[in-house]
């Protein structure tokens, strides 16, 4: 299957039986937990990670059960869960195994490119079919990836998401592929490992046109971009061009998928 794996395999993008009547929710997904919240559904979270930050205001009073790759499976199970949300990338497989072995239901996310966050969006939707909001939010996002740029000369793109050492990501994730449909070719599409530490004399030698510095995971600042455009100056690396941009629109799947689909085409240009 190829953007979700579940506990209980159901044909692609159908919801798992049962899921429909989740009333309480827990989230170790912070973008996922933005889109349930996009979707009318926040009502029905009862826990969230440490970086679960948006929407600030819904989220307030939910309680917090840790980190994506260190939760509390105590606090988790005290709050009697009827659907554990996890990301097969964020969270690890011994923490959502244990939870499902308790008898939680889990749906594990699984999302390399736009293709598969639609699919998990409509997942999602499924869990409340009445709802109209969900389906318009999917519906601009198809527009928009349909819409996306074709014919034309790629910009070559490097996106550090670490610094110290730093890091990029290869053609395997979601930053690799939504670059990729906005216009853009990512110097390390070679690349196996998904993310990897990356030596400034390896940035010059991909001879990269835009370098993307998101300000999440890691936030990149001015002065950041300012010493990474002077190491490609002094390798010889002239014309390139440095961006810092917002880490939630390039690396959040889901709700934020249809602002990268707006905004990207233009800063890749």
């Amino acid at each position: 299957m190829n953007a979700t794996r579940l506990a209980n395999e159901t044909k692609r993008g159908q919801t798992p039986l049962g899921f429909s009547c989740a009333r309480r929710i827990v989230s170790l997904v912070p973008s996922i937990t933005e889109t349930l919240c996009e979707f009318g559904m926040a009502g029905r979270i009862v826990g969230i990670t440490d970086y679960c930050i948006h929407p600030a205001r819904s989220l307030r009073r939910k309680a917090r059960v840790g980190g994506p790759m260190n939760p509390s499976l105590g606090k988790i199970l005290s709050l009697k869960p009827d659907l554990l949300i996890a990301s097969d990338e964020e969270n690890r497989k011994r923490d959502v195994q244990a939870l499902a072995r308790k008898g939680i239901p889990v749906y594990v996310c699984r999302v390399r490119g736009v293709d598969d966050a639609l699919e998990m969006m409509r997942v999602i939707a499924a869990m409340c079919p009445a709802a109209s909001g969900p389906q318009a939010i999917i519906r601009e996002t198809e527009s928009l990836y349909r819409a996306r740029p074709h014919g034309r000369r790629r910009t070559r793109v490097a996106c550090l998401v670490w610094k110290n050492p730093y890091m990029s990501c290869g053609a395997d994730t979601y930053i690799s592929r939504l670059i990729e449909a906005c216009g853009g070719l990512n110097v390390f599409h070679a690349r196996r490992r998904n993310y990897f530490p990356l030596t400034v004399d390896e940035l010059a030698r991909a001879r990269p046109q835009l370098v993307l510095l998101p300000t999440e995971p890691y936030r990149f600042r001015r002065k950041d971009r300012e010493e990474i455009l002077a190491h490609l100056r002094e390798r010889g690396l002239r014309g390139c061009r440095a961006r810092i941009v917002e880490g939630e629109m390039i690396a959040w799947y889901g709700a934020r998928t249809r602002r990268a689909l707006k905004r990207l085409p233009s800063i890749l240009r």
